[in-house]
């Protein structure tokens, strides 16, 4: 008799009878056919419902009859024994039994098929795992007697225990007589990727009935397993930055300015690890490099002796090559591994490394300027030049294109103009980047691809104005590295008006008998005996008035008589005819005036001048006539004729009467008495070229001395001017150097010795300020021929932003032979004045006492609005070193309009009108606004203060306000939506959505912790780039759910008791997976993922295999079969898809009558809504003239670079029942810069 026992788990058995008549009792020494029966186990294909029992304890005593149909579907017919006939053994004593037991054992491979234990194949770690095993034990009596078998025992290694199957035979079936047998089978798993060797021995005895003799067996059965070798590698890249910049991982090269990019040297080390349980040779160890694209075999960089690696060891081979940044270039290495074992098994492993290098961005910009004159389109630098009479306000355009040229892309950030007038040199800088965004998206990377970008603004100037221009413009463009790259440009030009010069002519004569000078138009007229031909000088005086230099190039004069024109040019030397504004020339001529006869003299004289680099000549002319009379000459003396005869008339009665006197000749002119002694004037700035007229000699046996008191000032730049020409002003005085010379001359006919030179200076004045100067005198005995004498002091030095006079007076005496003494002085007054300066500001608040400032007015109800109080308030510093008086506050308000002067009304105390520096004075006035009426205020003020010196400075200022209309309606809700990120995550430092900094999405280092969405549904939506050999997945009964729950398992490939997850999931949760939950600590190469309909795992409906160590591509979001990959954490932190942004909704209800309740607040984004009802503080009312900001937050999806377009919809109702509505608009473009697409694979 003989039976088949099958046990599904280690001391479990289920025993199947083999034949319909195995439930009768044999017959002694009757053979029944018997039929060997293994159950296998292997997972279900696609489309079957699989299911797996994971109760390995579970007992059945028996199978029921109606049980026999389930098992049918797994047992093979039946077919006749082909166990040949047991070999006979040695006879035994009579009476005694023998027995025989044989062991049997397969192992169930994945494809269903069997094999011998003892021929396992090896496996590779994809393969390997879990096995079922059928150990069979066929018990045999050979002897001549029945027995009954008492025990079974079983012992195996490991565990090394022992355990009895006796329970495995029903108690009717243990007794065996001879030729009888009986098969027990039980299950257990090996996993072949423990390298093992399993022992297993099993003892059964038999006793006979009757007698207590004891017959026993045994057999023992032994097999090892050896997984494949396991090999791993991983590939570094380390790059050497120049100048001592270190060593970083390649994937961090920065980027180079394009024009100093260098060639950075980058080392691969390749560490190669046997990750598995048995020894490997290396024979295979290829390097694929694109670019350039070539494969090298580098086996030979590892010694032959040293390629053995056996388990945790590991070899590192490292090589050096080299990158040039300034060539825009992704790098990708791929490395081969591959390890042979003994029997000829292969295992292999790969790596990739790749990286990016570039140049930085490289922009460019460019400043263009143009105007428009007559119609045309003019270059600012060819603005033409135009004379004070036609000069004007034109406005210029400004255009500035930017562009890139280089092969990078950046985001701009600056875009900023700095435009600088001089005078006065303060520069005006605007930020351009608004007017760039106008054109091309906000945020958005600018690059080379893109056409250039040209903004353009406009500028008033006036060409009256002697002023250059100079434009510079700087603009940056960051990239998402944080390389910033810079381009600037330059537009400068000057516009000059026209130059302006006058002429003026004077006229003098020279009286004879050193009758002195006088002015041609008063020479007197002389007996006609008597008149001379007087020496006349003509004088033209040329003067610049305007503001630009010009260079004389016409002086022509005509005078009539003679009537002839003649070119004076060559008066000027040449170096001395450059005229620049407030400067003057003298030019000076000679000629001779005939008195004796009745004539006009005319003197006409023409100057123009040219301004050098502009082709414009200005022009000036002046006349000057004078006239001579002859004298008329007396009666000649003779005897007087008779009388003519005629009737004597009869004699008049008295005295004869005396006769007629004749007419009185004009008496004789005597000598013209010289002018009176006055101050000498100033020398005429610029160069005289005529000599001055001597002076008339004094009478004989006088002396006559003059003495000069000059100034020369020598300023901070080193330019020296007559001290009276100074003209400091607060923004350049400062130290300034100035020196007092003297002249003496003996303008006398007689020697003198000097024997008093004194300087008296105030200040200091007094004895302080005296001191006798003799000593600087070269001699004391001046005659009048000697040339004058001219000595200087020392320099001193002054505050010229000090207002303060300085008088200095010299007094010289000088002795004649005779006794007699002469003496002459001079004064030189100086003040210097810088002018003061002050200033003023407009301030206005509500009269109300609330402080609240004009601009700020706040909006008023209709029953509430009329008239209402405002106060001014004009504050006004001396912001000069100089004293001044306030003699004018001009106020004008508009409306109505009117000027008018208040500084009678704010200050009518004279005596606080006075200001000196640093002081300051605020006075207020109250005025009436409508607040009815929606009206702006504009309010102009100018002050103006004197000085001691009559010095005039000026103050201004204006100030504007609204009032705002009242509410027309009852109910103004107005919504506005803003998106906002912490700064630390946007590469301006801004607040802004639009400039995001990337995130990495890649996982290049092996993973502590994963968290993943469970999206349901099957294999077809897997979306990754991983290889078919990293990733495959199975659907089974239509594959995961696509709502509800299910029982997610994952585990590791390697080790499935390795259990990173284990749980309930809903469809659309998150679950985490933690390489803590092991003993390993880490995520091993591969992870199971099984999802099962629920937590009995019978029905398996998903199985997928991914590669989660990092070493392969994996990227946050990608799909396999039911689960995305969201998050993970490595050593080198925490990458995640998502950042956290805010909303922030500002909802106001400006100008209303009624409080509105808000109910309707929604926001869309890309046609996904949001009720934010509930987000609003209680009770989510909005009172007039109030503002509330609602902040919601956000995640933005950094793994897809996509524009997040927002409406926000507001509605609220008043009381009344009156509704108001209002929407607002956002977007933002954000997330990392799109990738090449790659298909989805199953």
């Amino acid at each position: 008799m003989k039976f088949i026992v099958a046990a599904t788990a280690l001391c479990v058995a289920t025993v199947a009878i083999t034949s319909a008549d195995a439930a009768k009792p044999a017959r002694k020494g009757e053979k029944k056919a018997a039929t060997s029966r293994i159950l296998r186990k292997k997972l279900p294909t696609k489309g079957e419902a699989a299911r797996v029992n994971n109760n390995n304890n579970k007992v059945e005593d028996k199978v029921l009859a109606e049980d026999e149909g389930y098992w049918e579907r797994f047992l093979q017919d039946e077919v006749p024994s082909i166990t040949p006939p047991p070999t006979p053994s040695p006879t035994n004593p009579p009476g005694t039994c023998d027995t025989k037991v044989t062991t049997t054992c397969e192992i169930t491979m994945p494809d269903g098929s069997t094999v011998e234990c003892k021929d396992v194949p090896t496996e590779g770690p994809e393969d390997c795992g879990p096995k079922p095993v059928a150990y069979c034990y066929t018990i045999t009596n050979v002897g001549n007697e029945c027995g009954d078998i008492n025990s079974i025992d079983r012992t195996r290694s490991p565990p090394g225990t022992t355990e009895s199957l006796l329970g495995l035979v029903a108690a009717e079936d243990r007794n065996l007589c001879p030729g009888d047998e009986v098969v027990i089978c039980e299950a257990d798993t090996v996993d072949t990727c423990d390298k093992s060797c399993y022992e297993t021995t099993i003892e059964v005895n038999a006793d006979m009935p009757g007698s207590g003799f004891v017959c026993s067996a045994m057999d023992e059965y032994k097999f090892c397993v050896e997984p494949g070798c396991n090999v791993d590698v991983e590939t570094e890249c380390l790059a050497t930055l120049p100048d001592n910049g270190g060593q970083v991982p390649c994937t961090e090269i920065p980027s180079y300015p394009p024009d100093a990019c260098p060639t950075v040297e980058t080392e691969y080390c390749y560490t190669i690890s046997n990750i598995g349980q048995s020894c490997g040779d290396i024979t295979k160890f290829e390097r694929t490099r694109s670019p350039p694209g070539t494969t090298e075999d580098l086996i030979g960089s590892i010694p032959e002796a040293e390629r053995n690696l056996c388990p945790g060891e590991t070899i590192r081979v490292c090589e050096i090559d080299e990158v040039d940044t300034c060539v825009k270039q992704c790098y990708e290495t791929t490395v081969v591994v591959e390890a042979t074992m003994p029997d000829s098994f292969v295992c292999e492993a790969d790596d990739e490394y790749q990286f990016c290098t570039g140049p930085g961005c490289n922009v460019h910009v460019e400043t263009t300027c143009e105007t428009e004159i007559d119609g045309e389109k003019v270059l600012c630098t060819e603005i033409p030049t135009e004379s004070p009479e036609e000069c004007g306000p034109i406005d210029i355009e400004y255009c500035y294109t930017v562009d890139n040229i280089g092969s990078s892309c950046g985001v701009m950030t600056t875009f900023e103009r700095t435009w600088t007038a001089t005078p006065p040199g303060t520069p005006n800088t605007r930020d351009l980047l608004p007017l760039f965004y106008e054109q091309f998206p906000e945020g958005k990377e600018y690059c080379p691809e893109d056409p250039p970008i040209t903004v353009c603004e406009t500028v008033g100037i006036s060409t009256c104005d002697k002023v250059c221009y100079e434009t510079s413009v700087v603009v940056d463009a960051t990239m998402p590295d944080g390389f910033i790259c810079e381009a600037t440009g330059e537009y400068d030009f000057c516009v000059e008006p026209g130059c302006d010069v006058e002429v003026e002519t004077e006229c003098t004569i020279e009286l004879p008998n050193n009758g002195g000078s006088i002015a041609c138009t008063e020479i007197p007229v002389y007996k006609p005996d008597e008149c001379p031909e007087l020496p006349a000088t003509n004088c033209y005086t040329i003067s610049n008035v305007g503001v630009s230099c010009g260079v004389i190039s016409v002086l022509d004069r005509t005078r009539t008589p003679p009537g002839t024109t003649e070119s004076l040019l060559g008066l000027i030397p040449e170096e001395s005819r450059e005229l620049c504004p407030d400067e003057t020339l003298r030019v000076c001529e000679d000629f001779m005036v005939d008195t004796c006869i009745d004539e006009c003299y005319e003197t006409s004289v023409v100057v123009e001048a040219d301004m050098e680099g502009a082709t414009f000549t200005c022009a000036a002319d002046d006349k000057d006539t004078f006239c001579t009379q002859a004298g008329t000459a007396p009666p000649t003396p003779g005897p007087t004729p008779p009388p003519t005869p005629g009737p004597t008339p009869p004699p008049s009665p008295g005295p004869t009467p005396p006769p007629t006197p004749g007419p009185t000749p004009p008496p004789t002119p005597g000598p013209t008495p010289p002018p009176t002694p006055g101050p000498t004037p100033p020398p005429t700035p610029g160069p005289t070229l005529a000599p001055t007229p001597p002076p008339t000699p004094s009478p004989v046996g006088e002396c006559e001395l003059t003495a000069v008191v000059q100034c020369t000032a020598t300023l901070e730049n080193g330019t020296q001017v007559e001290c009276k020409e100074m003209k400091p002003t607060i923004d350049d005085c400062g130290t300034v150097s100035k020196e007092y010379c003297y002249v003496i001359d003996n303008i006398g006919n007689e020697c003198g010795d000097i024997t008093t030179f004194q300087r008296i200076r105030t200040p200091p004045g007094g004895e302080d300020g005296t001191q006798e100067l003799l000593s600087l005198l070269p001699t004391t005995t001046l005659c009048p021929d000697d040339p004058p004498i001219r000595v200087c002091e020392p320099a001193e030095t002054i505050d010229s932003c000090d207002d303060q006079c300085y008088l200095t007076e010299v007094m010289v005496e000088a002795t004649m032979p005779g006794g007699f003494v002469c003496k002459t002085d001079d004064l030189y007054d100086l003040c210097v004045n810088p002018g003061c300066r002050i200033e003023t500001d407009i301030s206005c608040t509500l009269a109300d006492g609330s402080g609240t400032a004009c601009e700020d007015f706040p909006g008023s109800t209709v029953d509430e609005c009329g008239p209402t109080p405002v106060q001014y308030c004009y504050k006004i510093d001396n912001v000069g070193p100089t004293c001044g008086t306030i003699n004018k506050i001009d106020r004008t308000r508009t409306p109505p309009g009117t000027t008018q002067d208040i500084l009678e009304v704010l200050i009518p105390n004279p005596e606080d009108r006075l200001l000196c520096g640093g002081e300051s004075i605020t006075v207020c006035e109250i005025a009436t606004v409508d607040s009815c009426v929606e009206q702006c205020y504009e309010t102009n003020i100018v002050v103006d203060a004197t000085m001691a010196d009559g010095f005039l400075c000026e103050a201004v200022d204006e100030y504007e306000f609204c009032v705002p209309p009242p509410p027309t309606e009852q109910c103004n809700v107005e919504v506005d939506l803003e998106c906002k990120i912490d700064p630390t995550q946007t590469i301006d430092g801004s607040t802004s959505c639009d400039v995001i900094i990337p995130i990495a999405t890649r996982c290049d280092k092996r993973a502590s912790v994963m968290t993943w969405r469970f999206n349901g549904g099957d294999c077809e939506q897997s979306f990754n780039i991983q290889e078919a050999d990293k990733f495959t997945c199975t659907d089974f009964s239509g594959g995961a759910p696509t709502e509800g729950s299910a029982w997610l398992t994952v585990t590791s490939v390697k080790d499935e008791s390795d259990v990173y997850f284990d749980g309930e999931v809903r469809v659309g949760d998150l679950f985490t997976m933690f390489a803590s939950n092991t003993n390993k600590g880490k995520f091993d190469a591969d992870s199971f993922f099984y999802v099962y309909s629920d937590s009995t795992k019978e029905n398996l409906i998903q199985l997928s295999s991914v590669h989660t160590s990092c070493s392969q591509n994996l990227f946050l979001k990608d799909k396999f079969g039911s689960v995305q990959l969201l998050i993970f954490e490595n050593e080198f932190g925490l990458f995640t898809c998502f950042v956290g942004a805010t909303y922030s909704y500002t909802l106001s209800n400006e100008a209303a009558a009624n409080a509105g309740a808000i109910v309707e607040f929604t926001s869309t984004t890309n046609g996904v809504s949001d009720d934010c009802l509930d987000d609003l503080p209680a009770p989510g009312v909005i009172p007039p003239d109030t503002t509330i900001v609602v902040d919601k937050e956000i995640l933005i999806d950094m793994t897809v670079r996509q524009t997040y377009d927002t409406t926000v919809f507001v509605r609220a109702e008043t009381p009344g029942g009156a509704t108001c509505s209002d929407t607002a608009t956002l977007s933002f473009t954000s997330g990392n810069p799109n990738l090449p697409s790659f298909g989805k694979r199953a």
